[in-house]
């Protein structure tokens, strides 16, 4: 049997002995998000790339790198090609948030500003200014906590990490005191997970703002949530309201840097300078009481984030949405990871290929279809 994968992780292979793996890739480099998405202060989560390396070895598996699926060669090509064919690329593009001023200078894309500092190619030429003393991230995922993290660390933390010398550079150069990380919903709903957050709570020279108001109500309705979740805002409803001890209430007294959540906000414009010439502020509704909240127009803003997203169609037409279920004359593909669905952590989509790998080698028809593990929003990071 003869496998192709458009994407860097490696099949488990050794459940089909006779099998080979030909790994296409429009990168000319392997490992994809492990490499060009994980956050560059996170070096456990890239050690995986040794057991890729690894596999990579293997004398059944060959990686094809600089080659575009859909624009070198095919999903039909490859389907003809091969016995089965995996797609398990991530987010292709950005989520455009379709509102007014959007396109302005000063609005970038998370996906793009963390392939940025990660050293991938296509984003080498963004020149993201953070001249300003405010940012706004609009997202409250994974994502979005790689963003804010990465542009709150002090510089001399970030130089013993792989992040790229250019977008260190800037960093340093960076006047962004405040970070705001803005979501539609509530508390109760965040996607990021819990190391992520205290993360954010422990970042030296950084103090979290969290409004004791927004939690009202919430020690209730706690009790009954998933435990990962009971944990998760319990760790919020205690950095909101509960007063810090001596320790941490003298770090958090001499931190010049900050970073806080605003719930029940969605986004409505982006406001331009006087000039009109680049970003100067957004416009928030409040989607609880429909009114609008306003970041000051006159504070410079060239820092806005939106979150990455997912194309909503795989090259040459095979749908993914929904993805469950592939259709009848593509029964040769399956869509894992992020391409699938851009929800979960890192370890949480990779095991997808737990029980799709044993189903490769079961009958002639193979049962493609997706297998979500854990439904929380990542990207990446």
């Amino acid at each position: 049997m003869t496998t192709c994968k458009a994407g860097v992780v490696p099949l488990a292979s050794q459940q089909h002995p006779q099998a080979h793996v030909d790994i296409y890739e429009k990168q000319p480099v392997p490992f994809g998000l492990v490499r060009f998405g994980v956050a560059p202060d996170h070096p456990e989560v890239k050690n995986v790339i040794n057991t890729f390396t690894q596999t990579a070895h293997s004398g059944r598996c060959a990686f094809w790198g600089n080659v575009e699926v859909g624009r070198d060669v095919t999903v039909p090509e490859l389907q003809e090609a091969y016995h089965a064919v995996v797609l398990s690329y991530g987010a292709e593009d950005h989520r455009a948030l379709e509102i007014p001023g959007e396109e302005l200078p000063g609005v970038c894309s998370a996906r793009a500003f963390v392939g940025w500092y990660n050293g991938l190619p296509e984003n080498q030429e963004l020149e993201p200014d953070l001249s300003c003393d405010t940012a706004v991230i609009l997202g409250q995922g994974n994502v979005a906590l790689d963003v804010a993290r990465i542009l709150l660390t002090p510089p001399e933390h970030l130089e013993r990490t792989d992040i790229t010398k250019a977008a260190l550079g800037v960093l340093r150069q960076s006047r962004v005191k405040t970070v705001w990380l803005v979501g539609r919903r509530g508390p109760l709903q965040v996607a990021f997970t819990i190391k992520e957050l205290r993360e954010m709570i422990q970042l030296p020279g950084a103090r979290p703002i969290l409004d004791p108001v927004d939690f009202l109500g919430l020690q209730d309705k706690i009790k009954e949530v998933p435990r990962p979740r009971k944990r998760l805002t319990e760790l919020l409803l205690r950095t909101a309201t509960e007063k810090p001890g001596p320790a941490e209430a003298a770090r958090q007294a001499s931190a010049s840097r900050a970073w806080g959540l605003r719930f029940f906000r969605s986004p409505q414009q982006v406001l331009p300078s006087p000039d009109g010439r680049r970003a100067a502020g957004v416009r928030l509704a409040v989607t609880r009481l429909e009114v609008s909240l306003m970041f000051p127009k006159d504070t410079p803003f060239p820092g806005l984030c939106h979150p990455p997203g997912v194309a909503h169609t795989l090259p040459n037409r095979v749908s993914m949405r929904p993805p469950v279920q592939c259709p009848r004359e593509t029964w040769k593909t399956s869509l894992v990871g992020w391409c699938s669905a851009a929800l979960g952590i890192r370890a949480a989509l990779s095991t997808q290929a737990c029980p799709l790998t044993p189903s490769l080698g079961s009958s002639p028809m193979w049962r493609a279809g997706l297998w979500m593990c854990q439904a929380s929003t990542a990207a990446a990071g």
